[in-house]
């Protein structure tokens, strides 16, 4: 038993010395050769060139962390043809990572105000014109949401925000309540509505031992009209959206169980940027 418990340690230890080398250096270098000046002057460059640099360096590290990566949210972005405010379930860190690598063309997103002063994650965010929400100002709230309502008028956005406000700790249990204020920006922003699920995105950077292949998947479900969500509450639509959205990640959840029961999270993951 001892024995075992040490070559899953060594296991563990091989799978970050190989992210330190490969996903570290790669981050690193973006950094220092434009990371800092897009963030602390996102108003010198354009959004294109931005955006591209950061969807650029999610792709190459996305490809990086053996994903089996099952998703249709790539081409539901590119059908997009209005402003549209996106909710998801929010699991890791590496939820923003892996959207920012499908989409190709720009988004963007609500995040706590903790997460400007993140060093990598936070700069990348002020690069694309993220929005950072003071969670204890529900003043400031309602300010950042009738401009983020008001810039979604004036041009087609596309805003990503996980209303329910904090990573679930425990990714098998149920989606936590979704907050009804973010549902306001659909009216103020005369926006259309993307529910996405995720699940699995909590594996890759995890503490476990090392794996050939992670599934993760993000599903797009059906896109809401602006106007089919004329005429409801927020707290209508956020407990549509919610039950949605945990109804497709329960069915995930059983696939995840199927595929560590069946040991294909031994087996080496598929290029799935080639699909």
């Amino acid at each position: 038993m001892e024995k075992n418990q040490n070559k899953r340690k060594g296991l563990a230890l091989f799978k970050w010395l190989r992210l330190i080398f490969t996903v570290g250096i790669e981050i690193l270098a973006s950094y220092f050769a434009w990371m800092i000046r897009y963030s602390r002057h996102p108003e010198r460059y354009p959004l294109s060139l931005r955006y591209g640099k950061v969807h650029k360096l999610a792709y190459s590290l996305s490809k990086k962390l053996r994903l089996q990566l099952d998703e249709n949210v790539s081409s539901a972005f590119k059908s997009l043809q209005r402003s549209t405010l996106v909710v998801s379930n929010h699991l890791s860190i590496c939820d923003i990572v892996f959207l920012l690598a499908l989409a190709e063309d720009p988004i963007t997103f609500i995040a706590k105000k903790e997460t400007a002063n993140m060093p990598f994650i936070g700069k990348c965010l002020k690069a694309i014109d993220g929005y950072f929400l003071d969670r204890g100002d529900p003043k400031q709230a309602v300010r950042l949401f009738m401009k983020i309502g008001k810039a979604m008028k004036e041009k087609r956005m596309t805003l990503v925000v996980y209303p329910e406000g904090t990573r679930l700790k425990d990714p098998f249990s149920e989606v936590g309540e979704f907050h009804a204020g973010t549902f306001k920006l659909l009216e103020w922003g005369k926006a259309d509505l993307l529910p996405v699920a995720g699940f699995g995105s909590f594996r890759p950077l995890s503490k476990s031992e090392h794996e050939s292949s992670f599934p993760v998947e993000l599903h797009a479900l059906k896109l809401v009209p602006c106007e089919e969500s004329k005429g409801k509450n927020t707290v209508e639509l956020a407990a549509e959206a919610r039950s949605e959205i945990e109804s497709e990640v329960a069915s995930m959840r059983r696939f995840d169980q199927e595929f560590y029961a069946q040991g294909l999270n031994k087996k080496k993951a598929g290029k799935w940027w080639k699909k």
